[in-house]
């Protein structure tokens, strides 16, 4: 089941397509595919794509450091339905957040946050998403993560809860929204007391995503991208080029 998963990841990674069934995964394993995968791309974790899992279970996903892009990035991708842009928030850590007995707290969590950024998840699903495909195996494929975004940082102040962001695509106002759980952190928070992966933990530099306030929008033919989480600065992503769709 384990050489099967991370073989079949490594196919989509390397050529888009694989002969083998895909079937679900414990989390266990899921986690450790995904270490398995880095290790056989030679990548390091940048930080952390957390998330409220179904059955309300804390998950997370790593961010390889290859695929964490600054302000203004060109980024070639394909124009077809299968990529989409989130608006995110963006939080750089001050500080680790090691598993330990005693839960962490808000207030904990606030204090190990040095910077906040708007920033954009690039959501490619190598394997598709679910319910196309069970929630195990996306938790392997890094839950779709294809690549992140920063927007210009500031200093930290915890963001007001329900604070709103906005998409724009070709200078076109194309969503708006809220976090899905009201408060930014609650899923750090919550990851943070049930850490179960396998590539070390929440570490101090790192980048942490924790929910897109626009719900996953599809990029298509947009040649830019504009986001911006509250009063924060806007974060933007262009296009390399548009290939041409066959």
């Amino acid at each position: 089941m384990l050489a099967d998963a991370t073989r079949i990841l490594m196919q989509l990674r390397q050529t888009g397509r694989t002969m083998q069934p895909i079937t679900d995964l414990p989390y266990e394993i899921g986690y450790t595919v995904q270490r398995e995968v880095a290790e056989a791309l030679g990548e390091t974790v940048g930080g952390w794509k957390v998330a409220i899992g179904p059955g309300g279970v804390p998950i997370a996903a790593p961010l390889l450091a290859s695929t964490i892009h600054g302000d203004g990035v060109r980024l070639d991708l394909p124009a077809d339905d299968s990529i989409k842009i989130e608006t995110e928030l963006a939080l750089r850590l001050a500080s680790d957040l090691p598993p330990r007995a005693v839960p962490y707290t808000r207030e904990d969590i606030v204090a190990a946050i040095e910077s906040v950024s708007s920033a954009f998840e690039i959501v490619i699903p190598r394997a598709g998403e679910p319910p196309e495909i069970p929630f195990g195996f996306y938790l392997a494929d890094y839950l779709g993560n294809g690549a992140t975004v920063l927007g210009p940082p500031t200093s930290w102040t915890p963001p007001p809860q329900g604070c709103r962001a906005q998409l724009w695509l070709d200078e076109a106002l194309s969503a708006t929204g809220e976090h899905p759980q009201i408060d930014p952190l609650a899923s750090l928070l919550a990851y943070a007391n049930c850490q179960a992966d396998q590539m070390g933990g929440l570490r101090a530099g790192q980048i942490v995503i924790t929910g897109s306030f626009t719900k996953p929008h599809l990029l298509r033919k947009a040649r830019s991208a504009r986001g911006q989480v509250g009063e924060l600065c806007p974060v933007n992503v262009f296009r390399l080029e548009l290939p041409s769709i066959s």
